[in-house]
């Protein structure tokens, strides 16, 4: 099959034309920065539950810089509690009764 492709590649033309398909973006392919009161962006985006992203500023941020050469269209982000909140432990010990 031969297809037409417009110049501008848009989540509507990567829809029609079938160009990308829905996956999870290997964390090697971007780059993440934060806020300044902020430490260790890059373990928001690591996939190990015991690191995390923490900031000491009212208003926080990570932010995932996808470079030149990447677009991506982002449908869902899920992040995993901090274990060391008491909220947080008690509501995973409550979800596995």
């Amino acid at each position: 099959m031969v297809y037409n492709v417009p110049a501008l590649v848009t989540s509507s033309s990567q829809a029609t034309y079938r160009l990308a398909k829905t996956s999870l973006i290997d964390s090697r392919q971007f780059t993440t920065d934060s806020d300044t009161g902020s430490t260790n962006s890059s373990a928001a985006f690591d996939g190990i539950v015991t690191t995390y992203y923490g900031s000491n500023a009212s208003q926080c941020f990570v932010r995932i810089n996808f470079n030149a050469n990447l677009q991506a269209t982002i449908e869902r982000v899920r992040f995993f509690p901090n274990l060391n909140w008491a909220n947080t432990a008690k509501q995973l010990l409550d979800a596995t009764f």
